[in-house]
């Protein structure tokens, strides 16, 4: 899950010009802990990042089926 800083922090780093890799440990939020907010801040650091990584293949077909990500 991401958090709101991620806002600041993201945009704050790419003025560094390194590369920014995004660690996902779950393709979905925990039950109870959902929220349209957090979604699209997920979508939007995803966007902003050169690389993600994640710690499982079925991690990564779900970010790619439910993001919409290669």
């Amino acid at each position: 899950m991401g958090s709101p800083w991620d806002l600041f922090f993201l945009n704050a780093a790419k003025r560094t010009k390194c590369p920014i890799v995004l660690t996902i440990h779950d393709a979905h939020q925990h039950l109870g802990e959902e929220s349209i907010l957090m979604d699209a801040i997920r979508k939007w650091s995803i966007s902003k990042v050169d690389h993600i990584a994640v710690l499982s293949n079925h991690v990564k077909e779900s970010l790619q089926e439910r993001m919409h990500i290669k």
